[in-house]
């Protein structure tokens, strides 16, 4: 039995622009729960906060 997304935790590495951003998005907007991984803290925080105002929870997370 598939559970619905906003029951998931899903992880995006690469989430600071082009597809792994987008697809960040779109689960957002699916509300689901979400951890962007990245090293441009600055659009980490910005893409973050946008999933949140779609109905998503995100937490950024800074990569070396």
């Amino acid at each position: 039995m598939a559970r619905e997304l906003r029951d998931q935790v899903v992880v995006f590495t690469g989430a600071s622009q082009g597809i792994g951003r987008e697809t960040a998005l779109q689960f957002g907007m699916q509300r689901a729960s979400i951890v962007v991984a990245a090293r441009n803290e600055e659009a980490l925080g910005t893409l973050a906060a946008e999933v949140v105002r779609l109905g998503g929870q995100a937490e950024p997370v800074v990569t070396t």
